[in-house]
């Protein structure tokens, strides 16, 4: 008997990739990422147009009479639904990851989107269901629960971010949402919960058919009130501290085993100070002392923002915000503009402040913070 599985598996990928392609719903969907806007219910609808196009490629090529005894064996099943569903949920994620980072972007969070990847279980467990009975019987699994799994795909993410940023200090919540024609058992499950490790997990789980939306809020970044120099957390209770500080450690071992880096390295201070013998004409400059970077570092280190690469590794850079013009940022073609955001970078040889780019949205916060300690 010949084997039909390479042959099933090509005309499927390439018959689902036109699909994805050509999809007029997907391609507003992915517009939403370019203006920076689109969120996890955009997730959800993504993951549920990229379901009906594996749907829709499955039942082109997978007919009963085209099955060896109108079954889809285990064998066969095993080479065509791993690979299919892993490019599928592969796309889910790609799109969930640049939605984290747009909301991290918004709530000024400068921590890594996390990935949550495939889960094979989910994928094995489709393999066995559609292989254990004639392919009349089980072809409903390539359909329902093709679209639970790529929904699920976006709630994993949701769970490994507010995970994450749990541990890091923030208070992030979960919002569970219906599609309107849900089922008792989702109706009772549908609100807004804040994020523990120890939640009740069903707020995660869907059943067949099911449209609920699992969404994600930040909860605090800088979106939380906080004093203007020392960004100090108001109203936080013992509880909340000791995971604030969990998302400091990579700063504080640093300063640790380098004590030097407390202190501010005048060289490279002295490039950003008009004036001083250091200074390089048309970087961007501090309109603040060689004292006050000091005074400023001494009382702000650690009370900041630390700022993260895409991989999870603190940058040695940590982001604070005056209550005051502290500087110009300069860029290209005599490009300058007056800001109150300062960089701290750290070095074992000492740190420095460099200002930096404030957008309208931290500036409000902060000036909220002020206006609240003025009452």
């Amino acid at each position: 008997m010949d084997d039909i599985a390479p042959a099933l598996l090509k005309n499927i990928q390439d018959t689902f990739e036109d699909l994805v392609k050509n999809d007029e719903a997907l391609f507003r969907i992915r517009k939403r990422l370019e203006s920076r806007k689109a969120t996890y219910a955009d997730a959800h609808d993504y993951a549920g147009r990229i379901a009906k196009c594996l749907q829709q490629a499955y039942s082109s090529h997978l007919i009963g009479d085209s099955l060896p005894d109108g079954r889809m064996y285990y064998n066969i099943a095993n080479r065509i639904l791993p690979p299919t569903l892993t490019r599928c949920g592969g796309l889910v994620s790609d799109y969930c990851v640049q939605v984290q980072e747009s909301i991290n972007e918004a709530a000024h969070i400068g921590i890594k989107a996390q990935t949550a990847g495939i889960n094979p279980d989910r994928i094995a467990g489709l393999v066995d269901r559609v292989s254990e009975d004639d392919f009349e019987k089980t072809q409903w699994v390539l359909k329902d629960p093709v679209d639970n799994f790529c929904r699920s795909t976006v709630d994993d993410h949701v769970k490994a971010n507010a995970d994450f940023h749990y541990k890091s200090g923030l208070n992030p919540k979960i919002i569970r949402k219906t599609d309107g024609h849900c089922c008792k058992w989702c109706s009772s499950r549908a609100g807004t919960y804040p994020y523990k490790p120890d939640m009740d997990r069903e707020v995660f789980r869907r059943h067949e058919n099911c449209g609920c939306t699992v969404e994600y809020d930040p909860g605090n970044g800088l979106a939380q009130r906080q004093d203007v120099w020392s960004k100090r957390w108001k109203d936080e209770d013992e509880n909340t501290r000791p995971k604030r500080l969990g998302y400091r450690q990579p700063l504080e071992e640093f300063l640790e085993k380098n004590p030097k880096a407390k202190t501010i390295n005048r060289q490279k201070q002295g490039r950003h100070i008009p004036g001083d013998r250091e200074y390089v004409e048309g970087k961007s400059c501090l309109l603040l002392s060689m004292d006050e970077c000091s005074e400023i570092l001494y009382n702000e280190a650690g009370n900041g923002l630390l700022v993260f690469d895409r991989k999870g590794n603190w940058k040695k850079k940590e982001r604070i915000v005056a209550d005051k013009i502290v500087g110009v940022v300069k860029g290209e073609e005599g490009f300058s503009e007056d800001t109150q955001g300062l960089m701290i970078h750290y070095s074992k040889t000492g740190a420095h402040l460099i200002p930096r780019k404030v957008d309208s949205d931290e500036l409000s916060y902060i000036v909220g913070g002020i206006q609240e300690q003025e009452k």
